[in-house]
């Protein structure tokens, strides 16, 4: 309910008052809204409530258009038991190549109670959304000779200043071949059962997803906690875009460990 006022109110206060901080903001905010009657409150109330079911409502419809953009739900115990496999077995030498290592966060877990084991003409992982942008480059380059070290380069550079409708192009195409992959992975699996692929972490990156997620449409979801409000806040400041982009959520949490309890408090207010 808060968030609701707060969001609407918030720009007339910072114009207004230009030198005032996010949280001092806030907190005028919060003073406004405990003095509005319960009739006025009912009333973002019954708005954000309809808000919410109104975003669950676009989201379901999104990935009923794109369903290959519906997360992947992990199974946490398989999770649990194959960090707990890997802490009791050893590397031992067969003739697979034999591979015991721990992930976190998984897009598929592997067999939790034997070790991963990769076998002759398995499927082999795509590229990332950069590999396949440099492999293009690398196909239509005319001079064949150029050093490939200032080629990485050049193209490291393109990819930084690449506008992101151009760059969500190259995500959703390297998202693509990925679970064009993982399909093949299953198929070789079903041919071959002695095969246990290993975990696969979050095939995108944060921002790579945020890029992708914004290309295709997918509703964006109200800040579900103090943390991620005020990490929206500052992303939306100007300050921050003084810091390189990797660098900015650094800094936010630096931002944020000093923030006051009690300013801490108002932004867990202001949760929808």
């Amino acid at each position: 309910m808060y968030m609701l006022y707060y969001s609407e109110r918030r720009e007339d206060i910072q114009r207004d008052n230009p030198q005032l901080s996010m949280p001092d903001v806030a907190k005028i905010c919060s003073d406004e809204y405990q003095k509005l009657s319960e009739e006025s409150k009912q009333l973002f109330k019954d708005r954000c409530d309809n808000m919410r079911k109104e975003y669950e409502e676009k989201l379901e419809s999104f990935y009923r258009t794109y369903p290959e953009m519906r997360p992947v739900k992990t199974d946490k115990s398989s999770k649990s038991n194959y960090k707990q496999m890997t802490k009791q077995i050893r590397p031992t030498t067969t003739h697979h190549h034999v591979v015991n290592k721990s992930n976190s966060t998984m897009v598929r877990t592997c067999e939790p109670e034997r070790p991963v084991i990769l076998l002759p003409g398995a499927p082999q992982k795509p590229g990332k959304p950069f590999d396949l942008f440099f492999q293009n480059l690398m196909e239509e380059l005319v001079d064949q000779t150029a050093e490939r070290g200032v080629q990485l380069e050049r193209a490291r550079q393109e990819w930084r200043e690449m506008k992101v409708k151009k760059k969500a192009k190259w995500i959703r195409k390297a998202m693509q071949e990925f679970q064009s992959y993982e399909a093949r992975v299953a198929e070789f699996k079903l041919q071959h059962p002695e095969f246990n692929p290993p975990s696969v972490k979050s095939f995108l990156t944060q921002e790579e997803q945020k890029i992708l997620d914004k290309h295709m449409g997918r509703p964006e979801k109200p800040p579900s906690s103090a943390y991620s409000l005020f990490s929206k806040e500052m992303l939306n400041n100007e300050a921050i875009k003084q810091y390189p982009s990797k660098e900015r959520m650094s800094h936010i949490s630096d931002a944020w460990k000093k923030v006051s309890d009690a300013d801490k408090e108002v932004y867990q207010a202001q949760e929808i």
